[in-house]
Formats: structure tokens, C-alpha cells, sequence
């Protein structure tokens, strides 16, 4: 979903009508009879042999048009695109002042036709507030598994959305690149040699705990066995959980979900790769627990 921001095409609406009426302060010009001693772009025209804009029009239109290009990239305003085209090509060349609004008020009136064409979602605020915390709060998910990154953004959207169960499949894929992540730091071998990426939830999980198994009977207690078992234990009960509760019964049609359950399975996921955030990451290194296991 487009994270579209009002604000700022007002902000341009605005710059739009600033150029299209600014007046101009006259420098060593014969005095007219406007209001204030002020010329307007019109008056200049009309006034001088040679007239042409000022170089502040040119940057000031030059910098308002790679926004408003932004704006029609990311709505699609083809008719906007064209504009700006001519727009920047006439900037080029010596304009003259009535030309320039001319220019201005052409596209001002193409980007609000098209603008009209347009429909947008307003998220509720309470919801666009958690919208918001994304960027800084999953900032370290995101580096360590940063094609994770678009699915755990579709799933806060889909809930700041009221699409609940959609909300939910996509904390789901982000949590399945948790679990292939810890399978790849443990090199874990599937039944059959089936190749990691077509092994099932449950097959991987259990590959997990018979190898969390090992280090319950097989290592000497001391802080690396401890914190290992933190680790390894806490990201199997959530995958087991997840499994559970969100993951099968959404890939198999059995229950609907409201907006209190997807977030709370959105704030769960977070924390799990979280928790996988902190030992490994995309690159899939071993972690180095200085576990020694007994024969």
C-alpha cells in the first residue's frame, strides 16, 4: 500500500500559487503604479523590452518540479510527467515572465485534474502511530535480514488496512525467515537430504530441538550451555507457538483473526527476530557458544 502524505501536495499547491502570483521588488526600474511599489511577473512583462525571469523563479521552479516529479512517479500522473517535461525545457531557454505563469498555472491545473482522478486510504490515527514506529523499531530486524524487510512493512499496513488475516500471513513470512535463518546457522541436515527450503515448519522445528536436546544432555552446565539454551529454547517455543496459533490456521482457511489478534501476532513476530536479530543475521555465520559436547 502507498504510504501517501496529504501534506505534501498541499505543500506544493502551495509553491505552485506562490510563483504563479509572487510579486516581483523593482531593481533601477521606472516606478509603476502598483500598490506597495511591488511589480508582478504580468507587470514585468508588459513593462520591459527584454523581460525574462528572475533567477530565483528558475531554481526555485526547478526545485518544485523534481518534487512534484516525485509526486507523479509515485501516483502514476502521466499527464503530470508530460508537463513537467515541457516545463524543464522552457526553463533552459530566457522566459519570459508571462510565459513562465503561463507554464505555472498549466500545471497546477493538470496536477489537480489528475489528482481528482485519483482515491487514498486515510489510516486511522491510532493505527498510522504504530505505522510510524516501524522504521526505528525494527531498524536492526531490518539490516540483519533486510529481505524481511517488505513483508514485515505489508504486514503493519495490512493491519493499519483492516486486513486482518492478510496482516497475519505476512508476520508469518516474516517469522519463516527466523526459523530457514536459525536452520542455516545449525546446518541442519532434513530427512531424505530434502533441501532446507522445501522443508515444512514442523520438520525444522523438530531438527531444532533434537539439536536443543543435545545440548540439555550432552554439555556441561556453565554460562555457554545457559545461554545457548536461552536462545535456542526461547526461538523454538515462539516458533511453536507461531505454528500453532497463527501459521497453520491461516494457511489453511481455519479461523478469521480481528485487529487485536494480527498486531499482537505482529508485536510477537517483532520480537522474535528480534531475539534471531541479535546472534546471526542473513549471512547465516555460526554462532561461536564454546559449547563442548560429551561423547
Amino acid at each position: 500500500m502507498m504510504n501517501f502524505h496529504l501534506i505534501e501536495t498541499l505543500h506544493i499547491f502551495q509553491m505552485l500559487g506562490m510563483l504563479e502570483r509572487r510579486p516581483i521588488p523593482p531593481s533601477n526600474l521606472a516606478p509603476l503604479s502598483q500598490p506597495g511599489g511591488l511589480l508582478t511577473l504580468a507587470d514585468l512583462g508588459k513593462n520591459l523590452g527584454e523581460p525574462a525571469i528572475t533567477d530565483w523563479d528558475r531554481d526555485r521552479a526547478k526545485s518544485l518540479l523534481n518534487e512534484i516529479s516525485q509526486l507523479a512517479t509515485q501516483l502514476g500522473l502521466d499527464a503530470t510527467h508530460h508537463r513537467i517535461m515541457l516545463f524543464s525545457t522552457s526553463l533552459g531557454f530566457k522566459m519570459k515572465p508571462e510565459d513562465f505563469i503561463v507554464e505555472v498555472r498549466v500545471l497546477r491545473e493538470t496536477l489537480s485534474g489528475e489528482l481528482g482522478k485519483c482515491m487514498f486510504y486515510h489510516y486511522p490515527p491510532d493505527k498510522l502511530r504504530v505505522m510510524q514506529g516501524f522504521y526505528p523499531s525494527w531498524k536492526r530486524i531490518n539490516e540483519a535480514f533486510p529481505t524481511a524487510k517488505h513483508e514485515a512493512l505489508a504486514a503493519i499496513d495490512c493491519y493499519a488496512l483492516g486486513h486482518n488475516i492478510a496482516s497475519v500471513f505476512h508476520s508469518m513470512r516474516v517469522a519463516e525467515y527466523g526459523l530457514r535463518a536459525l536452520a542455516k546457522e545449525r546446518k541442519i541436515q532434513l530427512p531424505r537430504n530434502k533441501p532446507l527450503e522445501w522443508g515444512t515448519w514442523q520438520e525444522i522445528i523438530t531438527e531444532l530441538d533434537n539439536y536443543a536436546k543435545r545440548i540439555v544432555h550432552k554439555v556441561r552446565p556453565g554460562k555457554p550451555k545457559d545461554d545457548a539454551l536461552a536462545f535456542y529454547s526461547g526461538a523454538l517455543a515462539d516458533l511453536s507457538g507461531f505454528k500453532d496459533e497463527y501459521r497453520n490456521q491461516v494457511m489453511h482457511v481455519r479461523k478469521q483473526y480481528d485487529e487485536h489478534q494480527s498486531l499482537r501476532a505482529y508485536t510477537k513476530v517483532h520480537a522474535f527476530m528480534e531475539r534471531v536479530a541479535e546472534k546471526i543475521d542473513h549471512k547465516h555465520h555460526t554462532i561461536r557458544w564454546g559449547l563442548k559436547f560429551s561423547p
